[in-house]
């Protein structure tokens, strides 16, 4: 996984992923439901980084998906090496919105384009709960320090 902070996509978060043969379908090419395992996976890896989900359970809160949009732009076969990237793009009071690119190979073709809403509920009431305070922070302070546009970064972390 890679995190870097400071790339003008707050929270920003990548994993690397390859096609197993049994996720590939009858016309060759990756299944739909491996888009929507990956996806998971990366939003996931965000939390772990910067909100984890056992501190956020024992607060008797937990994220909770409202909507996933799907694009889907050109196949992904067996083989081939795909890099899922993710980055808050915005947050509410009570609610989140992620988007995510796949791209495939180092040309970066874009495979998929993913926006994803949801919103924080309480685990005993499942009712909707305010932003957690630290997730709050970490994205006004991604926001406020992002770079000019088309400067790089010099900060990539790699765990």
């Amino acid at each position: 996984m890679i995190v870097s902070p400071a790339n003008g996509k707050p929270l920003f978060t990548q994993l690397t992923c390859t096609p197993k043969t049994y996720e590939i379908d009858f016309s060759g090419v990756l299944s739909n439901l491996v888009h929507v395992k990956w996806l998971e996976d990366l939003r996931l890896a965000m939390l772990e980084r910067y909100l984890p989900l056992p501190g956020l359970i024992r607060q008797e809160i937990a994220p909770m998906i409202t909507r996933t949009e799907m694009q889907y732009k050109n196949p992904i076969r067996l083989f081939d090496t795909v890099t899922g990237s993710a980055w808050l793009t915005n947050l509410g009071r009570s609610t989140w919105e992620l988007s995510v690119v796949f791209t495939v190979g180092k040309h970066n073709r874009i495979a998929a384009e993913v926006t994803q809403q949801g919103l924080f509920i309480n685990t005993k009431t499942n009712r909707p709960v305010r932003v957690p305070k630290a997730l709050t922070m970490l994205f006004q302070q991604a926001v406020s320090s992002q770079p000019s546009e088309g400067a790089v970064s010099p900060h990539t972390e790699e765990i």
